[in-house]
């Protein structure tokens, strides 16, 4: 990573951990990524494990990836992620995805992220 920004440093640099960290090992690397400018890191740990991320204070985004299975997993990764990566495939497509979107999110705060990435 410090190559990456060394070599350019404009830019825009987002990290997909692919469900391969835990909890600890995110704790650790956290201020080293946000210090090299890396904006989001998506999917840190494993679908189905995403309560560990409960009360984490993170300086980055973390966007939910491989847990996003469905319009009905949506409401419940709020808690965990500021972002959410929709597979529209597994949603129902666009129109589906967009109008259960709206539903899911509606009640959720976001501190000036957009909530969901459409696409």
């Amino acid at each position: 990573m410090r190559w990456v920004r060394e070599e350019h440093s404009t830019a825009r640099i987002a990290v997909d951990a692919n469900q391969s960290w835990t909890r600890d090992l995110l704790e650790q690397v956290l201020p080293a990524l946000a210090a090299l400018g890396v904006e989001m890191v998506a999917q840190p740990v494993r679908r189905a494990e995403d309560a560990q991320l409960r009360g984490l204070r993170s300086p980055l985004p973390l966007a939910a990836d491989e847990s996003c299975t469905d319009r009905g997993s949506l409401a419940a990764l709020t808690e965990y992620y500021q972002c959410i990566n929709i597979k529209l495939d597994k949603c129902g497509g666009l129109g589906r995805t967009r109008r259960g979107t709206r539903r899911s999110m509606a009640p959720h705060k976001f501190s000036g992220e957009q909530p969901v990435a459409e696409g």
